[in-house]
Formats: structure tokens, C-alpha cells, sequence
């Protein structure tokens, strides 16, 4: 019986702690400025879409 290979699960589950990770410390961080996460994402694509006017 051949051994079943886990290495490309176990990369995909460190990358999924990491994305938790990071997700949690940035929600803190935009909360810490009383911005929901949604409401930063609209700061951050206005941002990115450049002056008018």
C-alpha cells in the first residue's frame, strides 16, 4: 500500500492560518481607527481610483 502524500494539504492549511492571522490584526487595526472593514475597503478603492474633480 502506497503512502498517501500530505505535503500539498499541510501547505494549504499553513497558508490558511497565516491568511487568519493577518485578517484578524488588520480588522483590529482599522477598527482601532472605528472604521468598519467594509467601509475601508470603500476608503481604500476610492483611493486607488484617483482624484476627481
Amino acid at each position: 500500500m502506497r503512502a498517501l502524500d500530505t505535503a500539498p494539504p499541510e501547505v494549504l492549511a499553513r497558508l490558511h492560518r497565516s491568511f487568519l492571522r493577518h485578517s484578524t490584526r488588520l480588522t483590529a487595526s482599522i477598527e482601532q481607527h472605528g472604521l468598519p472593514v467594509a467601509g475601508f475597503d470603500v476608503l481604500t478603492a476610492l483611493r486607488r481610483s484617483g482624484r476627481t474633480g
